[in-house]
């Protein structure tokens, strides 16, 4: 059930290339730093004009409180999952997969190391009762803006009974990292239909 090399490499190429039809991402990291106020790519405008909306809100009202009730300026850390892949879209219970994810730093501060991110199989789309079937330790500072994968080439899969599940991402499922935003830590949500 894992990919070999080089068709992982076609799947990446062909991934990439529809993310750029979609007008999603870029190769500069100017793109990235300019997130989300304005949208250098022009593709995505209307949705990025939301999300800035909403994190302006975010600073006017919610961080506003914050530093009034700190009595000092906050710097905001937030680490955001992101994207999730996984490849087949069915697995028989028990086997290994491929799956990646990505993680952001959508803050205003460097995210300082370690933290945990947790890859999680739940039956249903709620929160809760889920297994986490890998735990990936990140030990490098998250700098503002800045990203990185989660790429596990061999996911063990546990033996459950054939269905549907969901694969997602907790990062920093354990909390080391305080941050001003904690909802948008859990992310990538993969559809995967586990077969007997």
């Amino acid at each position: 059930m894992l990919m070999d090399p080089a068709a992982r490499r076609t799947f990446l190429e062909q991934y990439a290339v529809i993310r750029h039809a979609e007008g999603r991402g870029s190769s500069d990291s100017a793109y990235y730093r300019a997130l989300p106020f304005r949208d250098l790519s022009g593709r995505n405008t209307s949705q990025w004009e939301i999300r800035s909306r909403s994190y302006r809100h975010f600073e006017r009202v919610i961080l506003h409180d914050l530093e009034r009730k700190a009595k000092r300026p906050l710097r905001i850390l937030d680490l955001g999952a992101g994207n999730g892949w996984m490849s087949p879209g069915s697995a028989p219970s028990g086997s290994k997969i491929y799956v990646e994810f990505a993680v952001k730093n959508f803050g205003t501060a460097t995210a300082v190391a370690p933290w945990y991110d947790y890859i999680l199989l739940s039956n249903d789309y709620a929160i809760g009762n889920d297994t986490a079937v890998a735990v990936v330790q990140h030990m490098a500072n998250l700098a503002v803006g800045a990203t990185y994968p989660v790429v596990l080439t061999q996911l063990q899969l546990p033996v459950v009974p054939a269905g549907t599940y969901y694969l997602f991402l907790h990062t920093d499922g354990s909390n080391a990292v305080a941050e001003t935003n904690e909802s948008n830590n859990l992310g990538g949500l993969v559809q995967l239909i586990i077969t007997p």
